[in-house]
């Protein structure tokens, strides 16, 4: 199949993932800002958001639900996915996040009706578009971008991606000659790279991590993988490039919104940071250059400011104490060990157990969770709270909690799975971010908003709303329905209601 003319060389015969970034949540950017020292816009009342290349605008609705007060802009030139977006705003009735199915150039063309950005978000789309494209979306965040604005940039990144880059170049050229739907074309690129390197071509030999990452993509959409490997653009950049692209609209590097990268005890191989030290300690993006070099770096998630305001020692304090935290896990589930660029790390349970248990017993300030780590050590207490908050296990709280538009969009969220469509998310308000969630999750949730007080009320209610869609729990393959299936629920619901319940109180879901 041929792609449409208008996509200008993006793939557009298969809609991109549905899926939420937490990354990109105002919540997440400005906790990166404020461990790293830097001062970040006020995100949580009526500021002014917006993301180019806004996909299925999953991210986007669901932020949008959690802070009422802003207003939130999602451009994609891809109308079938505005569409979605769109629909999912109306379901939620949401009436502060406005979709365009706009191009770059277009939403330059239209600047004069949008607002001043404090924050602009561009998740991968900086590898996947042409150069032109790239200069037009500097052009907009130059016009359109509050000062002390931020912008989060993530793409596709060298060194890691020069192993890669030839199959990526393969993948393109194969589709070419082979045109069908983009994604019914990835097992076919996947099993010629299969033969391939079967009868030993030599690129497959003389790099192996190749086989290996492409085992990985296997268990990744293959819709996903269509976007990634088969666009008519496509480049890894080193920092530096993004950085000088940035510099045109008058921004600088401020932190990596991947929050493992900002401790380098965590993130780098052991005696990194000691040598880069002695080598141009002062020059920020020679430092992050280096430092992608010493991980092998294929990703990153760059936070760019437009005039950096660093927070004094005192100001920095005061705005940590103040800070408020909860876990996201069931305790006993907590994990000591966080993935980052170069494989695991591990956390020293001397810090990291006071810290849990407490946060087990209710949300916890900042300063409170410094009083319990050995000698009251400051920095050992960020560094621990910045990598349960990377892992997921503990999440920053906002001030206040906005109930009623984050349960609107949980419910239109719930009654979508229970009609077949899954987007795997829920709204947790405190937070003002997304969870990640099961099948069964999101029906326990949805009972349990539904006025559910017991895993056996939760299970006959799911039952009964399953049925009304003309769906059933499964088992073995075989479809359950009556008794049967308010039995098999509730044994799933059981435990889930013992673990989760006071996680999903504390963070507002429920």
């Amino acid at each position: 199949m041929a792609m449409s003319a208008w996509n200008q060389g993006y793939t557009t015969d298969v809609q991109y993932t549905s899926y939420f970034h937490a990354e990109i949540a105002p919540s997440h950017i400005a906790f990166a800002a404020l461990t790293s020292g830097q001062r970040a816009p006020d995100l949580t009342g009526a500021f002014a958001y917006c993301e180019l290349g806004s996909g299925q605008g999953v991210t986007l609705n669901a932020t949008a639900a959690m802070h009422p007060e802003a207003q939130f802009w999602g451009f994609d030139f891809n109308p079938a996915q505005i569409a979605n977006a769109a629909r999912l705003a109306e379901r939620a009735g949401l009436a502060n996040v406005h979709f365009r199915d706009w191009s770059f150039a277009q939403a330059l063309e239209n600047e004069a009706q949008l607002p001043r950005f404090d924050v602009i978000a561009l998740h991968g789309i900086l590898s996947w578009v042409s150069p032109e494209n790239r200069a037009e979306i500097v052009r907009f965040i130059d016009r359109t971008l509050k000062p002390g604005g931020l912008v989060y940039a993530s793409y596709n990144t060298q060194p890691g991606w020069a192993q890669m880059a030839p199959f990526r170049r393969l993948a393109r050229e194969h589709y070419l000659r082979h045109p069908r739907r983009s994604d019914l074309h990835v097992p076919a690129i996947l099993s010629f790279a299969d033969a391939f390197t079967e009868i030993g071509a030599a690129y497959f030999k003389a790099n192996p991590v190749v086989p290996k990452r492409l085992e990985g993509m296997r268990k990744q959409a293959a819709a996903y993988l269509a976007h990634e490997f088969l666009n008519t653009h496509w480049e890894a950049f080193y920092v530096t490039d993004i950085a000088r692209e940035m510099a045109a609209a008058r921004l600088d590097y401020m932190t990596s919104a991947t929050l493992i990268e900002n401790v380098p005890a965590a993130s780098l191989p052991p005696g990194v940071s000691a040598m880069l030290a002695q080598h141009m300690p002062d020059d920020r993006l020679w430092q992050e250059l280096a430092k992608d070099f010493a991980c092998n770096k294929m990703f990153r998630r760059d936070l760019y400011a437009r005039g950096l305001n660093p927070l004094s020692a005192v100001e920095h304090t005061s705005k940590l104490a103040q800070l408020r935290l909860a876990l996201a896990v069931p305790r006993a589930a907590a994990k000591l060990a966080f993935q980052g660029p170069v494989g695991e790390a591990g956390g020293a349970p001397a810090v990291y157990d006071p810290i849990l248990d407490r946060l087990a017993r209710g949300p916890a300030s900042f300063a409170e969770l410094v009083a319990v780590v050995p000698d009251q050590d400051r920095a050992k207490a960020l560094q621990a709270v910045t990598l349960l908050v990377h892992s997921k296990q503990a999440l920053p709280l906002a001030n206040g909690v906005v109930g009623k538009t984050a349960r609107a969009f949980n419910e239109a969220l719930i009654a979508a799975h229970f009609s077949g469509e899954s987007y795997g998310l829920i709204a947790a308000p405190a937070a003002r971010t997304g969870l990640q969630v099961s099948a069964d999750e999101s029906m326990l949730i949805g009972s349990l908003l539904a006025g559910a007080k017991s895993a056996e009320q939760a299970a006959k209610h799911a039952a009964e709303r399953l049925a009304a869609n003309g769906r059933a729990p499964q088992q073995d393959g075989e479809t359950l329905s009556g008794e049967a299936a308010v039995t098999f629920l509730t044994e799933r619901f059981r435990p889930l209601l013992g673990g989760k319940l006071d996680l999903w109180k504390g963070l507002g879901v429920v």
